[in-house]
């Protein structure tokens, strides 16, 4: 997959909006995801001093700081009636108004919501956001779809593209494309690799062409509500991922997952407002207003020898890494143990290898660490002594 879009930074390839579109509408009518490598631009491969590159690094670009960094892949997942949909629309208006979201500073700009379904909805919770938020929406550069594009296909994405070209002269690029949900958008299967693969080549070769970031809202996993629906390749190409989920009692909560490059926020919390609107017969809509939270804590001991050992082994390994971070000037919260190091350590404790797989696994099922690709990280409220 050819690089991002990164603002010129030191190794960076830029693959220009031409090569993009002509990546979506050469292969129209015949993509093939086992050719996808060969339909990409062509770079010269090359050699870079690391040295180099550190001379030159610079701060992430945030869309919306702290939470969702520009030109990036992310996907918002949780159960139907989560309230998906009502923080993705939230977050969309904020950034087309140019207003600041939940204390966090949005970089304004135009925003594209592909709608796969319940426009009337959509229309009535964007008039609540702008009543609730004494916000005008008239003049923001915000646009919804009015129906859904097979995005797996080329010709739902040069359709997508075309579409979104016609504002461009008038508004510049987007900022922000919210697809909403991935399923109505798919024409493939969700838990196919190949099928995975191929939307998510489409959807990156977009957000190529625009330097923007697209947000993918997606459904939960039917046996497994932790994770996002079908197959793992979605989780492997996105750049952040969060999970939205509704309590008893109606408090909606969103967690970071998955941030590539930088630290994950806290958890937030919201909940439902009713919005009285102007029209006939009563109708009405919601708004999502943050509230105070305080993430459940864990409980306070694994069950099983094994698995308290693995944790008793990996809170040593984090406390050594936080005084490694305080020797060198840096705070100790932020300190990192991959996730082989940990199960290394584990082997060396004595502990038979072949049952460290079953102990890693129900440690994260618990809730008691997080494994987030290569790294693992004790989950927030438990003790650790650094």
């Amino acid at each position: 997959m050819a690089a991002k879009n990164n603002g010129g930074r030191p190794g960076a390839v830029a693959a220009g909006p031409g090569a993009d579109r002509s990546y979506i509408r050469a292969t129209h009518g015949q993509y093939s995801p086992d050719r996808a490598t060969d339909q990409l631009p062509r770079r010269q491969f090359v050699l870079r001093s690391i040295a180099e590159l550190t001379e030159t690094i610079t701060a992430p670009s945030w869309l919306v700081r702290g939470i969702l960094e520009a030109d990036t892949l992310a996907v918002l997942y949780g159960d139907p009636a989560a309230g998906k949909s009502f923080l993705a629309l939230d977050l969309a208006l904020s950034v087309a108004t140019g207003r600041g979201w939940r204390g966090h500073e949005v970089a304004g700009g135009p925003v594209i919501y592909l709608a796969g379904e319940g426009h009337h909805g959509l229309a009535r919770r964007a008039r609540a956001w702008s009543i609730a938020r004494a916000q005008p929406l008239v003049g923001a550069p915000a646009y919804i779809s009015g129906r859904p594009a097979l995005l797996s296909d080329e010709l739902g994405a040069t359709e997508v593209t075309a579409a979104i070209d016609a504002l461009h002269a008038e508004h510049g690029p987007p900022r922000l494309i919210v697809v909403d949900t991935l399923a109505r958008h798919n024409g493939g299967d969700e838990s196919s690799t190949r099928d995975m693969s191929a939307l998510v080549d489409q959807v990156d070769a977009i957000r190529r062409h625009y330097g923007c970031a697209v947000l993918l809202v997606h459904h939960v996993g039917h046996a497994d509500k932790t994770r996002a629906r079908g197959s793992i390749a979605l989780r492997a190409a996105v750049d952040s991922e969060y999970r939205i989920t509704r309590e008893e009692g109606g408090t909606i909560c969103l967690a970071v997952t998955k941030m590539k490059d930088a630290p994950a926020p806290e958890p937030m919390a919201f909940r439902l407002r009713g919005v009285e609107l102007p029209i006939v017969d009563g109708y009405g809509s919601a708004v999502l207003d943050p509230i105070d939270y305080t993430p459940p804590r864990q409980s306070t001991a694994p069950r099983g020898e094994r698995q308290r050992q693995a944790l008793d082994v990996l809170v040593d390994l984090t406390a050594r890494a936080g005084e490694l971070r305080e020797e060198a000037g840096l705070p100790p919260e932020g300190a990192m143990v991959m996730v082989g190091d940990w199960l290394t350590a584990c082997r060396e404790q004595g502990m038979d290898r072949r049952r460290i797989p079953a102990a890693r696994d129900s440690l994260e099922r618990a809730g008691h660490i997080i494994i987030d690709g290569a790294v693992v990280r004790l989950a927030r409220g438990h003790k650790c002594p650094v």
